[in-house]
């Protein structure tokens, strides 16, 4: 299986930062080069994106994500992101995040794997966690990290194919 972004979109793609930059009250703008750095990532690692931001509960914003997904660059992250029914993590009314990514891993086993939130999570996801500033979102250090992320990941399956 590819490997899998698990991504988070408040504070992550769309921040305050960005909301001021285009003159918008509701933060719902995606930052353009945010979306063009994980389309970079996802491109060149062929890694494939799962929702899991609370987003994926909310038909009108889930909508508005493609949208401007689309609207971003000529869809740079649509491409990447999972078809049918595992382009999102599954909803769990307690919304631990946490629960969530392990269960659609559960589902869909994988060692490659990179969560991108600006939240903490639990101690099962630490190492895979690249961590944004929510008011900046992702940035050039968070692109670094995730690649170095994925290149440690890369290596651990080498070592467990000998």
């Amino acid at each position: 299986m590819t490997g899998v972004i698990f991504l988070n979109i408040d504070g992550v793609l769309t921040t305050a930062r960005t909301s001021i930059a285009y003159s918008e009250s509701n933060m719902r703008t995606l930052d353009p080069v945010s979306v063009r750095m994980i389309a970079s990532i996802c491109k060149q690692s062929n890694m494939k994106i799962c929702i899991s931001s609370d987003w994926k509960n909310d038909t009108p914003l889930r909508a508005d994500f493609v949208l401007k997904f689309a609207f971003n660059g000529g869809m740079p992250l649509i491409r990447h992101i999972f078809k049918g029914k595992n382009w999102c993590t599954p909803t769990y009314k307690n919304h631990d995040r946490e629960d969530e990514i392990l269960s659609w891993l559960e589902d869909n086993p994988t060692s490659n794997i990179i969560v991108i939130d600006h939240s903490d999570l639990g101690c099962n996801l630490e190492r895979y966690l690249v961590k944004s500033f929510p008011y900046e979102g992702f940035s050039f250090e968070n692109y670094l990290e995730t690649v170095k992320i994925i290149e440690e990941n890369a290596l651990l399956s080498q070592n467990d194919n000998r």
